[in-house]
């Protein structure tokens, strides 16, 4: 229900007798500008999901006398709890209370007693970052692979390289996917069609088969949002979440960052050339521009753009691109061949909010998704219940052992 989650849970509810059995590794960083110049940091370290086995990270922070105060943990949900995550749906609320689930594990492991345990809930939860994924169905006359290979075109007119910003392209663990990515402040895009070697062998060769045909027709669409962000759009407590479907959050989300931000459909940039009748509707001096443009003319040696000064410069060709974007849809910042390419039309009725993926029912039982998520509830607790029992077992043998060396010392 949603892909990777950065989470702190806050410790205080537990008694700091507990806490001792808790490891908390450190490193030390020297700065020279401060009396005390040996700062100690929470280390990472890696702990298994009883469920799949597969790694989280995790950093116990302490206070000043050593004892745990709060737990981070980094956190693949899905890899967590059912091994893979090309099919999911998403709502960070279940991936939350999931991540609750998995902490009160690490803690059980950690000796921590049930009484205790049981005090924790999502309230005690906080969000460092969320990513939510977004599984749009592809173009029908393309493939995955070809659709972002266009969004790809696009996104690099929009996001070229600087202090702001970054774009650029990568492989995704495999020569057969191709992603493309928008980085920037406060929030992330990654967009992606999950590769064959991305789903894992299950012992199930037509299950495999089918989540790979499923896969292929998808276009994966992973959006991050950082803690300053999410602060910003008041959802950075879990309990904003809880209703986040029925609110609407993820569609707002979706159309706020992907449609308008990151592709910019709510301008509509247009595909067509612009006819003789909307020429005439522009100003003499802005026709005179975009004629230029039109012909692939350089900007920089247009003399109504050239002023005194370079910010003069900067101004006058920043208000003759607004009103140009305003009146014929066209941005002169990109050239004009590639703003005929850059499939504002199709993407316009592509890239809309998908709603919550819900994966065939053959594929439920391995997938982390609405209708999967009462039994990894259940799975959990079970887990859970077999981890406290198998360490109050341990805890007796212990104690034994030691009332049996004090009556050979005695």
């Amino acid at each position: 229900m949603t892909d990777s989650l950065k989470v702190t849970l806050d410790l205080s509810k537990i008694q700091t007798e507990q806490l001792k059995h808790i490891p908390a590794p450190h490193v030390y960083r020297v700065d020279r500008n401060k009396a005390s110049p040996i700062i100690p940091f929470a280390a990472k370290q890696s702990w298994k999901s009883p469920l799949t086995q597969n790694k989280m990270q995790i950093k116990v922070k302490v206070n000043q006398n050593g004892v745990p105060i709060a737990l981070n943990a980094d956190i693949n949900i899905p890899n967590a709890t059912v091994g893979q995550n090309a099919e999911l749906g998403h709502s960070v609320y279940a991936a939350s209370s999931t991540a609750l689930g998995l902490f009160k594990l690490f803690l059980a492991e950690h000796r921590v007693i049930r009484e205790y345990i049981d005090l924790l809930t999502v309230k005690d939860l906080e969000l460092q970052s969320a990513t939510i994924t977004y599984l749009v169905p592809k173009q029908q006359t393309c493939t995955a692979q070809e659709c972002i290979a266009v969004i790809e075109r696009r996104l690099t007119q929009f996001f070229p390289l600087s202090d702001d910003h970054r774009y650029g392209g990568s492989s995704v663990g495999s020569k057969d996917s191709k992603t493309t990515y928008v980085k920037m402040r406060g929030w992330s895009i990654r967009i992606y069609s999950t590769p064959p070697s991305k789903i894992p062998e299950n012992g199930n060769i037509e299950l495999r088969k089918n989540r790979i045909d499923s896969a292929q027709n998808l276009i994966r669409i992973e959006l991050t949002l950082t803690s300053e962000e999410l602060t910003k759009l008041r959802l950075k407590n879990v309990g904003a979440w809880e209703c986040a479907h029925e609110m609407g959050t993820y569609k707002m989300l979706f159309d706020t960052y992907i449609r308008n931000k990151c592709f910019r459909l709510d301008e509509r940039l247009r595909q067509d050339k612009p006819d003789a009748a909307d020429l005439n509707k522009l100003s003499k001096t802005i026709r005179h521009i975009v004629e230029g443009y039109l012909h692939g003319k350089s900007l920089a040696n247009c003399i109504i753009l050239n002023k005194s000064s370079e910010i003069a410069n900067q101004k006058a060709f920043s208000a003759a691109r607004l009103k140009i974007l305003k009146q014929l849809r066209i941005d002169i910042n990109i050239n004009w061949n590639d703003h005929r390419n850059l499939g504002t039309n199709w993407m316009n009725k592509i890239i809309v909010y998908p709603g919550d993926y819900h994966p065939l029912t053959d594929h439920v039982a391995d997938s982390f998704c609405l209708d999967n998520f009462k039994s990894i509830t259940q799975r959990l607790k079970i887990a859970l219940d077999e981890t406290i029992q198998q360490k109050t077992q341990t805890l007796a043998t212990e104690k034994i052992q030691i009332h049996d060396l004090q009556k050979l010392v005695d």
